[in-house]
């Protein structure tokens, strides 16, 4: 059986479009059986740092992304 990664999370790091702070985000997941998990804030990596510590602390996996808007 494959498990299952969400890989367009966003945090509060994402203006205006995420609400959860990167440690509960981790936390969710763990709480949820996922192994791995996927911060992609949108136009920044700011809050990689803080996803990669709550994920390690939690036992998960954390990718980490961006999807840039350049104009």
């Amino acid at each position: 059986m494959m498990e299952y990664t969400e890989l367009q999370v966003t945090s509060n790091f994402s203006f205006l479009r995420g609400a959860s702070h990167p440690e509960e985000l981790a936390e969710e997941a763990a709480k949820m059986g996922y192994t791995k998990i996927a911060i992609t804030d949108h136009n920044t990596l700011a809050g990689i740092v803080r996803a990669h510590a709550a994920a390690k602390k939690t036992g998960n996996r954390n990718y980490s992304g961006m999807p840039a808007k350049f104009s």
